[in-house]
């Protein structure tokens, strides 16, 4: 029986003595049909792993070279995260002095009750919480429309400007005049400060460069909300006078907040990377 095909073998299934097996000839011949399928097999696969290896290559390369300037300019990059949050405390604390100093302005100049300007600037901030949602939008549709860094924030900074010499000069100016210039003026503030937001994600793109920034940035801007509390206290009273007092520091503030948009301008063309 065991010169016949396996298929034509008789299997004793009650006593169990006899075990089905394949001529020798045919077995070799089976085993050498397996390893040559097997060996096309394999080679089959290799030549798939070797075009797809080299396809990955091939599209990490691409990928690499596709990669914007983005990551090349700012991202990992120390010294960007600590610009970022310097600039942000030097805003903040001019900004807190500035508006601490034209408060105490109004109250010292126009003889006005420190409760009804304490009352005006909180409506003030009120009216400007509402509107910052709407300003924001209106910033993030100008960016998706391709307006630049340095186009919007040169847009905003010679209006602010102007603000400023308005609310400088309430003696002036009517009472509706006087409160329009101060509404505007936080208006185009809120805008700003909103601007040098929207560039966080512009500036930091990596998970690890944001958590870095957005400590120095925390950390800075706490410092400058207790210089700009302290700093009216400290400096003299020429505030009072206006001449005196509001041609520096309005200047000062103006340098500073130039000069930080200045140095966001370098990221100006930039897009936010893809998800």
């Amino acid at each position: 029986s065991e010169s016949f095909p396996l298929r034509h073998q008789v299997v004793n299934l009650h006593s169990g003595s006899h075990k089905p097996q394949l001529h020798t000839s045919e077995s070799s011949f089976c085993l050498l049909s397996f390893s040559a399928k097997q060996e096309s097999i394999a080679k089959s696969f290799c030549k798939f792993g070797v075009k797809e290896l080299r396809g990955t290559m091939t599209s990490a390369e691409s990928n690499a070279q596709s990669i914007p300037s983005v990551a090349k300019t700012s991202f990992l990059q120390p010294s960007t995260g600590a610009i970022y949050g310097l600039g942000f405390g030097i805003l903040t604390a001019s900004r807190l002095a500035y508006e601490a100093h034209l408060q105490g302005y109004y109250i010292r100049s126009l003889n006005l009750p420190p409760a009804l300007v304490g009352t005006g600037w909180t409506l003030l901030c009120v009216c400007v919480a509402v509107a910052e949602p709407i300003i924001g939008v209106s910033l993030d549709a100008l960016r998706a429309r391709g307006v630049g860094v340095r186009t919007l924030l040169l847009a905003l900074l010679v209006p602010w400007a102007a603000s400023i010499y308005l609310v400088w000069q309430p003696v002036s100016l009517s009472l509706t005049a006087l409160l329009g210039g101060a509404l505007l003026f936080s208006l185009l503030q809120a805008s700003l400060n909103l601007s040098f937001l929207s560039l966080y994600a512009l500036v930091f793109a990596t998970p690890a460069a944001k958590a870095k920034a957005l400590v120095t940035q925390q950390a800075m801007t706490i410092a400058g909300l207790l210089l700009g509390m302290t700093l009216p206290n400290l400096l003299s009273d020429e505030w009072r006078n206006p001449r005196a007092f509001s041609a520096g520091f309005t200047g000062l503030v103006c340098v500073a907040m130039t000069a930080f948009a200045a140095a966001l301008t370098r990221v100006d063309g930039l897009r936010p990377p893809p998800l």
